[in-house]
């Protein structure tokens, strides 16, 4: 009878860490590199980013701090599902992009601001959501920069796009 109680165990324990694959793998239609630099109090990181659009309007993001294991992934569903791993995420994370945890407002909003500014049109616009500022410039419908700041996490994300 133990035993059966845990072999049950074990198989619900196993059955709840099995990764799901998406319905459809992620494809670029557009990718684009770029230099980040994240600010929170004494704290500065510089890393380079890949940014990657799929024609659905799905996004994502891998940061990469000279390892080829990127630091943080961020995937950023057309309907609003943000999935954050890597080890800037910590534990991870999966839920919607308004019900980000603090440690990843900053960049849920730069995500979705990557995602938006492609139907934009060229020039600087500035978004702004509560205890959020995000401002962006586009150039030959491709952004140039985005910025966001956050009073909430007092932090600042720069994306610097490579042309």
């Amino acid at each position: 009878m133990i035993a059966r109680a845990l072999l049950a165990l074990t198989v619900l324990c196993l059955t709840g860490c099995v990764a799901t694959k998406p319905d459809h793998p992620f494809r670029a239609e557009v990718s684009q590199n770029a230099s980040i630099r994240w600010q929170r109090a004494d704290t500065t990181l510089h890393c380079e980013a890949v940014f990657a659009r799929a024609v659905d309007g799905q996004v994502q993001v891998h940061l990469f701090k000279g390892t080829p294991k990127p630091i943080l992934s961020l995937d950023l569903a057309p309907y609003g599902n943000l999935t954050a791993s890597g080890k800037l995420a910590r534990f991870g994370w999966s839920g919607p992009f308004t019900s980000a945890p603090v440690p990843l407002l900053g960049w849920a909003h730069l995500l979705r601001a990557y995602q938006a500014c492609a139907t934009w049109p060229d020039g600087q616009s500035e978004l702004h959501a509560p205890n959020v500022r995000t401002a962006i410039t586009i150039v030959s419908g491709k952004p140039e920069v985005i910025s966001v700041a956050s009073e909430l996490a007092r932090e600042t994300i720069t994306a610097v796009f490579t042309p």
